[in-house]
């Protein structure tokens, strides 16, 4: 069985569109709305069959309160009657490109975690590392109103000026991960997670202060635990172009891509695989959509495991 662990903000069309792809009697869905929000419009995905969570967080872009919400949908998933073996964080323009029953096999299949996790570098030309060096408030960063612009200003102008922290000293002998924010995990790998919490709370309280830890946070945990070597990269497909500051919109031609013969993702320490969902989708796209779902419910999932990668 397989928790599908949707962060949501704005659009519920989309958002319920996505609950519809995801109904299966191998999972459950399990959705975070923004505090900031108004649930409201969500009530629908309800009515569908997923599962609002009453612990909701105040989110904003690049703050560690994506973790704190992601954690959210975590426990409670971990408290449901189901005991689930696999968990799967979306957003909500994620959009799956197999069945929800294909993508739960799969994952069963292959006993690994779907997470990216690609050493961070330490030193000044390391946008990760750098990230982590100055104390930041969060809010600013695309914040709204006169909270975000003084918050902005204590970032640039006061908290940038204090000497940098010693990360290396807080970290310990943890070695720093990251990779895209979306993953599929299993039980066990979850349960490390809030283990990794517990036991380095000097880091917790690092990355609670720093920029975009989202994707530096699982990853790190994930990596520092016993199923480190079972890590074989996000199934989750996205397309950057050079200079965006963010994924491109679901189009045609990326719908060309991604139901292409013979399209998977490489790297990620296990060797080529099936990409399982794509980001991200407007919201108001039917015939994108409608492409999408004649692709997905037709897809046969490879059955071969990935090979296993030591270290």
């Amino acid at each position: 069985m397989i928790a599908f662990l949707v962060l949501v903000h704005d659009h519920p069309r989309q958002a319920l569109a996505l609950v519809e792809s995801l109904r299966s009697p191998q999972a459950r869905t399990f959705i975070h709305v923004d505090a900031k929000t108004d649930i409201g419009p969500f009530q629908q995905c309800a009515e569908a069959g997923a599962i609002l969570i009453e612990e909701r967080k105040n989110v904003h872009w690049g703050g560690f309160s994506q973790v704190r919400a992601t954690l959210a949908l975590i426990r409670a998933a971990l408290r449901h009657e189901i005991s689930f073996t696999h968990f799967a964080l979306l957003s909500g323009s994620d959009y799956p490109i197999a069945t929800a029953d294909a993508i739960a096999g799969y994952a069963a299949t292959q006993d690994r975690e779907f997470i990216d996790a690609e050493p961070v570098e330490e030193g000044p030309d390391s946008l990760p590392w750098q990230r982590m060096l100055k104390y930041q408030l969060e809010g600013g960063w695309r914040g709204a109103g006169l909270r975000g612009r003084i918050i902005r200003e204590l970032n640039a102008h006061i908290l940038s000026r204090l000497p940098d922290r010693d990360v290396r000293a807080i970290a310990g002998p943890i070695d720093f991960y990251r990779g895209g924010a979306y993953w599929i995990l299993t039980r066990e790998a979850v349960e490390d997670i809030f283990s990794f919490s517990q036991k380095h709370k000097s880091i917790v309280r690092l990355l609670s202060h720093s920029v975009c830890s989202d994707e530096t946070f699982f990853h790190t945990a994930v990596k520092a635990g016993p199923r480190a070597a079972r890590v074989a990269g996000t199934s989750t497909y996205s397309q950057w172009l050079p200079g965006s500051s963010g994924p491109s919109v679901v189009d045609d031609g990326l719908v060309d891509i991604v139901t292409a013969p013979g399209f998977h993702l490489d790297g990620g320490g296990g060797g080529a695989r099936p990409a399982l969902f794509v980001r991200k989708l407007n919201g108001d796209d039917d015939h994108i959509r409608a492409r999408l779902d004649h692709y997905r419910t037709a897809r046969v999932l490879p059955t071969e495991r990935l090979p296993h990668m030591e270290g």
